[in-house]
């Protein structure tokens, strides 16, 4: 006879087994999602996957034509601190489901 509180040891595998999964289908989901950060009112946009690993980041020609280097320099900064904060939103949220 079990005392209170123990579980069935199947029950415990299958529990871990059901974990596992749901944190590999996570995994998937952080590699294969996209996430943009940006800046200037859209004039740069820094995209990352959910696992924090750059994408692409876009500057918009006329923004290149109007700022000098080192205001787009701070601009795609902000954009990229953007981004890695999506990141990090994204993956606390998926992560509670898990």
């Amino acid at each position: 006879m079990r005392s209170q509180g123990q579980s069935n040891p199947r029950q415990l595998m299958e529990q871990a087994m059901t974990l596992r999964d749901n944190l590999l289908t996570l995994q998937r989901d952080l590699n294969e999602v996209e996430l943009t950060g940006t800046a200037g009112n859209g004039q740069v946009v820094a995209t990352m996957r959910g696992n924090g690993e750059p994408v692409r980041v876009h500057i918009d020609p006329a923004a290149a034509a109007r700022h000098a280097v080192a205001t787009l320099e701070q601009l795609v900064l902000g954009t990229i601190r953007e981004a890695q904060q999506a990141t990090r939103t994204y993956g606390r949220a998926k992560t509670r489901i898990v």
